[in-house]
């Protein structure tokens, strides 16, 4: 093998490894702002977003995720009853979720916004704690 192939070759094995390093500690640097951002916000929730839902809190449960966790005052049983249904309730609100991150004024979300791999997950829960529904909103949904 010729002196120019190797040097080639270690090049190319050099820059992967630059590039899976670096996108190593991107995750790592959006985990981290996740975590503090958690932190942060927890201390003014819980927060009452309209008269039937509040925000309980955030969460960090898994790596690039921040998950809204809520509470609806209606039973699972009257929402189950209505003759709206989940799947739609759940189309609404994730379009809402959407353009709610599109048009964000937020400096830290902006920046979460931007790394571009961060999916923020909305949990709902009843007014009794049942789950009623959970949905996620990908980079590839807010980009």
């Amino acid at each position: 093998m010729s002196t120019k192939k190797m040097f080639s070759g270690a090049v190319i094995a050099l820059s992967l490894i630059v590039s899976i390093s670096m996108l190593s500690s991107c995750g790592a640097a959006v985990d981290k702002l996740l975590d503090q951002m958690v932190v942060e916000g927890n201390k003014q929730y819980p927060m009452q977003i309209d008269s039937e839902t509040r925000l309980d809190r955030i969460a960090h449960p898994e790596k690039g995720v921040l998950e809204y966790l809520y509470t609806v005052n209606i039973s699972k049983k009257d929402l189950d009853a209505s003759p709206v249904s989940i799947d739609d309730i759940v189309s609404m609100m994730k379009t809402m979720s959407v353009a709610t991150l599109k048009n964000t004024t937020d400096k830290a979300l902006k920046a979460i916004i931007n790394f571009g791999t961060v999916t923020f997950r909305h949990t709902y829960y009843d007014k009794n704690g049942e789950l009623l529904f959970s949905f996620d909103v990908t980079p590839e949904d807010y980009k």
